[in-house]
């Protein structure tokens, strides 16, 4: 027989004849689930494993018309982890925002990053020491209406460890995608040169430094780099960075691919 212990209190809470069997938690939360199987010589052996119970949950900061959250992760223990915008308070623009939710719905903590001008938070990636990297976008006033990349790492206590702002073309750039390979950042977008768009790709270090820049135009296209993907020694795959993208002239549209070394050798 199968005496089996949902909710760990040491008391068996139902029996069965074969080893499998339905139960329906109504509460959220984490249980230490036993069963205790004995067989005909009433010789016993028990087993058990922790069962998470989440039901469906949602939360809500500030106004929901007008922020937004534009990328999360999760990690093994269920926490989420969000990147996104908040309204500024009495301004016309967003401060950027960063957070963690528990897999229960319960707000562990959420910071806003205020620039005193347009500012939100596009990717968000854990690195191998459990921080944040966030990658987004900051207004530069110096640039009559341009925009830098914002790159930031944040612990996952919510404490700011760094933040750096790139000014990559002088005038308008964009982050689209985000990536953490051998302790390096990676990023794609696009970079305005003044009259059009040019695929970006770069390389960052740990600390923010950039490490390596690169920019293709095509002249007269509007380029932009959306997914970027980061391979590294995987059997029979080619280490270094690809991206895509698409580069258009107004009237016709085509699919550009990059594929960078590590070093940031086009190859």
């Amino acid at each position: 027989s199968y005496g089996w212990d949902f909710d760990g209190d040491g008391d068996t809470d139902q029996t069965t004849p074969v080893p499998t069997v339905n139960h329906v938690y109504n509460s959220q939360g984490f249980f230490n689930a036993s069963v205790r199987v004995t067989n005909s010589a009433l010789e016993s052996k028990d087993a058990s494993r922790e069962i998470r119970s989440i039901g469906y949950w949602d939360i809500s900061l500030g106004n929901p018309e007008s922020n937004c959250v534009n990328d999360l992760v999760t990690v093994p223990d269920g926490t989420i982890y969000f990147c996104g915008q908040i309204d500024a308070p009495g301004e016309d623009f967003f401060d950027g925002l960063v957070g963690a939710v528990s897999p229960f719905g319960e707000l562990l903590w959420a910071r806003r990053y205020a620039a005193l001008t347009m500012t939100f938070g596009s990717r968000i990636r854990i690195d191998s020491d459990g921080n944040l990297i966030v990658g987004g976008t900051q207004d530069n006033p110096a640039a009559d209406g341009g925009r830098d990349i914002l790159l930031q790492k944040w612990s996952s206590d919510g404490d700011l460890l760094w933040s750096r702002c790139c000014d990559i073309n002088g005038a308008s750039d964009q982050l689209t995608d985000l990536e953490l390979a051998e302790g390096n950042i990676y990023i794609c977008g696009s970079s305005r040169n003044g009259s059009d768009t040019e695929l970006m790709t770069a390389a960052f270090d740990s600390n923010g430094t950039d490490i390596w820049m690169r920019l293709q135009d095509h002249v007269g296209h509007d380029d932009r780099l959306d997914d970027l993907v980061v391979t590294t020694g995987v059997l029979f795959t080619v280490t270094g960075v690809a991206a895509l993208g698409t580069t258009s002239n107004g009237a016709d549209g085509f699919t550009a691919l990059l594929n960078y070394d590590l070093d940031g050798n086009l190859s």
